[in-house]
């Protein structure tokens, strides 16, 4: 059997997605670089300086993260089920 491309809608959602997680570790990395490490008189590092919205960036992702643990057992949606929904909702031509 033939496998089907995905509708638009779902390519447009899976390109956001994908986007959204690209901008999203581009984020944490330049998070991470621009840190300042607080060392004792051995060098090991005990803390960690960050800018104020680096640090609110840090704990919305954790809230984010927060969010889909929450969520991780709730069921999937057939592709058949999220296209019905998008053209009740008008987002897609019915």
């Amino acid at each position: 059997m033939a496998k089907s491309a995905p509708h638009p809608a779902v390519r447009l959602v899976r390109s956001r997605a994908l986007l959204h997680l690209d901008r999203y570790v581009r984020q944490w990395y330049q998070t991470v670089m621009s840190a300042l490490y607080v060392s004792d008189e051995t060098g090991r590092r005990t803390g960690v300086l960050l800018s104020i919205e680096d640090y609110q960036r840090l704990l919305e992702d954790l809230e984010d993260l927060a969010a889909i643990a929450e969520r991780r057992d709730e069921p999937t949606v057939s592709r058949e089920d999220l296209i019905a929904e998008l053209k009740r909702n008008g987002l897609l031509p019915a």
